[in-house]
């Protein structure tokens, strides 16, 4: 609390409008893709809309082989315009996409989408909205993702509790906890499981909402960990240090989420500032490991060459294989190990600190005694 208090204190002064003012001069907007710009594309959304059947223009007319109809969004035979394709009117007959609020609109996106893959016989495919085309599994847009978004939930989970394991059997130090840092830890574990559940949303259904709640959420995780990376490697205990330090990293990344909340639909300048943090952790990380010597030292740094490594594939796109695992996929999976390997090194850090409180206590009573 007193960390945050510190925050609104100070969130009136220049450290918090100088990245306001980054980001106007940086702002820019690009959502389309080369899919979705095309006429064959929009042709047939415009028919899927209109008719309820998804059909390249090739095909003439709804019904014709390869074409697809939506049951749900087929006008009445009345003639009615439009009142049984509404493009905000939800699927009812099937329940896996009723269960994740496909609507007529995002339907018709989709099997155009499909349509036009298969009628390419053999080009490469093309995004459409700013992803691959995916294979649906019950519904999910990116099944892969969605499944190993979880596991890595699932690995912070686990994560945490092996740390709680680990400090309860720590002795007491003068009556308080060997290990100062296990609440900070606590809450990095939430942010963590918090990003991930939102990773599982989006990757089920891509919408405004869920893209929204899982580039926040991504943002808030990337900033916070900064945050432990600092505290932890400059060694601070008290909480005066602690705000000092956050404050201006709680500023820049409320910020951020701010603006892209309200003026900024850019992907490539929100992972280039996610990058930007996730690259300064990493340093942190990496400088102070060798610096203070840490006897899990091999261990936190197989784990940074690991992140690293894996956040390549986030640079370096590839459309999906099989229709299912992309390069975003693969990085998701190449981080569930790494995420066991880092709270294993938390585990031991948290061991190491409190090997060290007690020795500082042992020669503390032999100066008294001698």
């Amino acid at each position: 609390m007193r960390m945050l208090r510190g925050y609104l204190e100070l969130r009136g002064t220049i450290l918090f409008r100088l990245p306001l003012l980054l980001l106007l001069v940086s702002v820019g907007r690009t959502r389309a893709s080369s899919g979705d710009r095309s006429e064959d594309f929009s042709g047939c959304l415009a028919n899927c809309r209109a008719s309820g059947c998804a059909f390249l223009s090739a095909q003439a007319t709804k019904g014709a082989k390869g074409s697809t109809c939506i049951p749900d969004c087929i006008p009445p035979a009345s003639g009615e315009a439009g009142e049984g394709g509404a493009e905000s009117k939800l699927l009812t007959t099937a329940w896996e996409l009723r269960a994740l609020r496909w609507t007529c609109n995002s339907e018709c996106k989709y099997q155009c989408m499909v349509q036009r893959e298969a009628a390419k016989t053999g080009a490469a495919p093309e995004k459409y909205y700013g992803k691959w085309p995916f294979k649906r599994v019950l519904g999910a847009q990116e099944p892969a993702s969605l499944l190993l978004s979880l596991l890595n939930l699932l690995a912070h989970a686990y994560g945490l509790l092996s740390l709680r394991r680990t400090v309860a059997r720590l002795p007491l130090v003068e009556g308080r906890a060997a290990y100062p840092y296990t609440g900070l830890w606590h809450l990095y574990a939430i942010f963590n499981i918090n990003a991930w559940l939102w990773s599982a949303v989006f990757h089920a259904r891509d919408c405004k909402v869920t893209e929204q709640l899982d580039y926040y959420s991504a943002v808030a995780l990337l900033g916070f960990s900064l945050i432990v990376a600092l505290i932890r490697a400059l060694g601070l205990r008290t909480e005066a240090a602690q705000v000092t330090v956050s404050a201006p990293i709680i500023g820049f990344t409320t910020t951020h989420i701010f603006a892209l909340m309200t003026f900024i639909d850019d992907y490539s300048w929100n992972m280039k500032v996610c990058l930007t943090m996730g690259a300064l952790q990493l340093g942190t990380w990496a400088i102070w490991g060798v610096r203070s010597r840490h006897p899990s030292l091999l261990k936190l740094l197989v784990a940074i060459l690991g992140v690293a490594g894996a956040t390549a594939l986030e640079v370096f796109d590839f459309p999906p294989y099989f229709g299912v695992f992309d390069a975003h996929s693969l990085w998701h999976a190449a981080t569930v190990p790494l995420v066991l390997l880092w709270w294993s090194w938390v585990n031991d850090d948290a061991r190491y600190v409190a090997q060290k409180a007690l020795k500082g206590k042992d020669v503390a009573e032999k100066g008294k005694t001698s």
